[in-house]
């Protein structure tokens, strides 16, 4: 109570003199808290909403969740196989394996009140029942005889099911200790049934069978959950903390099995309901930011949105709660206790002004967004039990209070922590960035951070007269893909409803006449050839990087499976870069010779339409041009997006564009951009689009944090997202298969296989191949051209704060981190962690701009505010002496 009444001393004071947020927050502190502070050069602390269904995609904001919610299991930080967290599993197989065609053949019945949610129903039916159903039988045994398989989500499980003949190879009996949630109410299976019932009705698109638009199915979400919800072949529900759940999946361990299909959900069922009814009654919100039929929206967020998410919430009654429909006719009562959480959550938006409600160890306190703070505390401040893990027997969280905020410059970051004014720099660093490192700084290592190019290979012409085929996700063109070609803006730019040629995104050719092919809206994109990428790929000296960006704290990089990842030895991905003639110095005689044989190939082509790529000299050098039919030149030119808001970014790009336009003849126009921009932009638009206003993008300087410690097997996950055309969030994807995407059935088969495939342990070998032949696959397409991949360090003031646990990759950017660190009395050395080695160096520091909030005038201020203490003081002491 006393050290109560000095800080509301404090605080009067504070305010009375106007000190900065970040101020308020250092002097708030109190003995076993820490101050956060992350680095944006925009000042903004996340770049995508927070939301469990399609939010948390930027690192900074993924990063603080992570600490928010439970998990149940997670990867361990020293070997990244998952272990218990909260949740235990019991595995049971049951199952034999073809060695010779790999086929399964399953041995365990599902019992017949294992639980499938129609989302066509809307309830929860038996799956034998579903599976009995003529209509969707009907439908899943057409789409198991046709060639592009069973959509995911029910139709997939329905699939299953039929098709192993009610058995599974699987089952995973999870059994959930009550976490309670951070607005008191107590975790239960209902929150799970919850979740799972989401998941299937919005990754099923029910117009197969209704032949009405579905207005709750999410392409993206679909691709993203909809494969493994689909493997998911009945729910049993044992009690109100347990459920086995039978599954197709099988796995070289069985607890990667239980990882994959552990269903813990982010948030309490109340709470994903209101969201979820606030995003349909909204003309202008969804699940993430993008362009939809009610136009451009913004992804629901948390922390932005609560009075929606509050309004919606008192809106809910037991009929627009679906997630429990059909469960009464089991003896299921579960719902029942809406109206009690949603007074809950009412009074948790009221007094916290944010709608995150989770299970975490940390809970959001306070979010400002015009100061870019953040006030995270342990849960016991609502007089909630800490959490045990079962993994090492450890209780968390160790802290009371994560003050979180942003800093404009990584500089700035840096010497907060070195002169203690922080504990902990949430952005890692090269060693010769952070310079000389003080005795009281402790140095967390990952080497998690790496950089390519995001090339955009898009080509939309096609000639419909010629034979061959085009082959796409859902459909097939008839015609040849004339090279290099592009319109951009395809439609708007003809004027025509493209969709009845095929595709809205693809042009045939004879569409095309002059005028248009003068605009600036058709052009010829060089990356959309795979030998110029493969080219430039084998063009970039690697090493140069290293030493004239990094100055040494980076190795070069290859490809999806990082230098650092366990995954890079155990498979000797260097042998393949070798073999494919990529090496760190780069090869400009070989690169050029690929590139111009690339060029002539497409020029023959290009001539039977009366157009040529021809090289021109002008005054500012010589320069590849489109030479169309009325023998207009057009200057062939690579738009290069740059992160201008960070320095080695920045000069990589600039480099590249040097190389580039010294050995290819290609113009290259650099537009220095922010995350902002590049998240819109590059991410959230179409490739076959002048996303830049006035220009498209040709390559985008991408830069990377692994989420994640990962074992070797987890590589899988690495070369899916980066190379296979299918939904992550990131191109290339036909996220929106109305748009223009890259597209190979061979790399999106053997990414499907990897992302959401089975393999047994007997087949582990046959995984870790797979995992090279498309990591090999990706260097060749080079869709993303791979560069660096950091040796960088995570700052920790150690004379207050110790790290027990870190990510061995991801060092601070795993749960482990920040649920175990703990504040200790002042020492003038830094306090040991577990494997951290202290990198020297002679490096000079850099000149740094002052940290947000210790300006010379909040340096004045708190002169003032010891002065007048020091009044008040000597007031009190005098007061006391009469």
């Amino acid at each position: 109570m006393e050290k109560l009444k000095i800080f509301s001393l404090l605080l009067i004071i504070t305010l009375a003199f106007g000190i900065a947020a970040p101020g308020i927050l250092s002097s708030a502190q109190t003995a076993n808290s820490i101050t956060l502070i992350e680095f944006s050069s925009s000042g903004g602390l996340f770049m995508s909403p927070w939301n469990p269904v399609l939010g948390f995609t930027d690192i900074y904001s993924y990063q603080l969740w992570i600490h928010v919610r439970e998990w149940g299991l997670y990867p361990s930080p020293s070997t990244g196989m998952p272990v218990q967290t909260t949740a235990t599993y019991q595995y049971i197989g049951n199952y034999t394996v073809n060695q010779t065609t790999g086929v399964i053949t399953p041995y365990l019945t599902i019992p017949s009140n294992a639980l499938v949610f129609d989302p066509i129903a809307l309830q929860w039916v038996p799956i034998n029942q579903a599976a009995q159903n003529s209509t969707y039988a009907s439908f899943v045994n057409s789409q198991l005889q046709s060639s592009g398989g069973t959509p995911p989500g029910f139709y997939q499980s329905l699939a299953s099911y039929i098709q192993n003949d009610g058995k599974a190879p699987v089952e995973i009996i999870f059994n959930f200790e009550q976490v309670p949630w951070h607005d008191g109410i107590n975790f239960s299976v209902a929150d799970v049934l919850a979740w799972l019932a989401f998941m299937w009705r919005w990754s099923t698109d029910t117009s197969y069978i209704t032949n009405q638009t579905d207005q709750y199915y999410d392409e993206t979400f679909s691709s993203q959950y909809g494969p493994t919800i689909g493997m998911f072949e009945g729910v049993q529900i044992i009690n109100d903390t347990s459920l086995a759940i039978y599954t197709t999946y099988v796995d070289v361990d069985p607890s990667l099995i239980a990882y994959t299909v552990d269903p813990y959900p982010g948030v309490p069922y109340d709470l994903l309901a209101a969201m979820e009814l606030a995003v349909m009654n909204s003309t202008n919100l969804w699940w993430e930011s993008t362009t939809t039929s009610k136009g451009t929206v913004s992804g629901i967020d948390m922390l932005i949105n609560a009075q929606q998410i509050k309004a919606a919430a008192l809106a809910l009654t037991p009929s627009n709660v679906y997630y429990f429909n059909g469960l009464s006719k089991f003896g299921y009562n579960y719902g029942s206790d809406l109206s009690q959480r949603v007074n809950a959550l009412v009074n948790w938006i009221n007094t916290h002004g944010v709608a995150v409600v989770s299970n975490g160890p940390f809970y959001v306190d306070s979010y400002n967004a015009q100061s870019n703070t953040m006030v995270l505390k342990s849960r016991t401040f609502l007089g909630l039990p800490k959490i045990h893990y079962i993994w090492n027997n450890l209780t968390v969280p160790s802290l009371d209070e994560i003050f979180v905020e942003s800093v404009t410059t990584e500089d700035a970051g840096i010497q907060a922590v070195k002169s203690g004014t922080a504990d902990i720099f949430f952005y890692s660093e090269p060693i010769n960035k952070i310079g000389t490192v003080p005795s009281t700084v402790t140095l967390i290592p990952t080497t998690t951070n790496y950089n390519d190019l995001g090339v955009n290979p898009v080509n939309n012409v096609y000639d419909p007269s010629q034979p061959g085929t085009i082959p796409l996700k859902d459909r097939t063109l008839n015609g040849t893909i004339v090279p290099g070609l592009v319109l951009y803006n395809p439609s708007s730019t003809l004027g025509i409803d493209l969709s009845k040629y095929g595709h809205p995104d693809w042009v045939p050719i004879n569409l095309i006449n002059s005028t248009v092919m003068e605009s600036n809206y058709f052009q010829f994109n060089p990356m959309a050839l795979q030998g110029v990428r493969f080219a430039l790929n084998v063009l970039i000296n690697r090493n140069s990087l290293v030493q004239n960006v990094y100055q040494g704290s980076a190795v070069p990089c290859f490809s999806a499976i990082i230098p650092g990842s366990p995954a890079y030895k155990a498979l000797n991905i260097s042998t393949y870069e070798q073999q494919l003639g990529l090496y760190g110095s780069g090869d400009p005689t070989t690169a050029v010779a690929i590139y111009n044989q690339s060029i002539q190939q497409a020029n023959q082509s290009l001539n039977s339409y009366g157009m040529s790529l021809k090289y021109i000299t002008d005054s500012s050098g010589t320069w590849l041009y489109l030479i169309l039919p009325d023998g207009t030149q057009k200057k062939v030119t690579i738009y290069f997006e740059v992160r201008g808001d960070d320095p080695f970014r920045k000069a990589i790009g600039d480099q590249i564009t040097q190389w580039i336009e010294q050995y290819f003849h290609i113009y290259v126009q650099e537009d220095y951009i922010t995350r902002q921009v590049a998240n819109k932009a590059i991410y959230g638009t179409d490739m076959a689009s002048f996303s830049m206003g006035n220009h498209p993008w040709t390559m985008y300087t991408e830069g990377w944090v692994a989420n994640y410690d990962e074992p070797i097997y987890f590589a899988r996950y690495d070369v899916a997202q980066m190379y296979a055309p299918f939904t992550y969030g990131f191109q290339p994807t036909p996220s929106n298969s109305q748009q223009w995407y890259p597209w190979n059935q061979t790399i999106y088969q053997l990414g499907q296989n990897l992302a959401f495939g089975i393999y047994t342990p007997q087949q582990a070998n046959q995984l870790l191949n797979d995992i090279v032949k498309l990591d090999v696959m990706g260097m060749q397409q080079s869709w993303r051209i791979f560069l660096t991949q950091g040796l960088q360090y995570y700052m920790v003031n150690g004379a207050r704060v110790v790290i027990p646990y870190y990510g061995v990759q991801t060092g601070l950017g795993s749960i482990w981190a920040l649920n175990t660190a703990y504040v200790v009395s002042g020492t003038t050395t830094s306090p040991s962690t577990t494997t951290t080695t202290t990198p020297t160096t002679t490096t000079t520091p850099t000149t740094t701009t002052a940290l947000s909030g210790t300006s010379s005038a909040l340096l004045w201020g708190i002169v003032i505010v010891i002065i007048i203490i020091i009044v008040i003081l000597a007031y009190y002491l005098t007061r006391r002496k009469k």
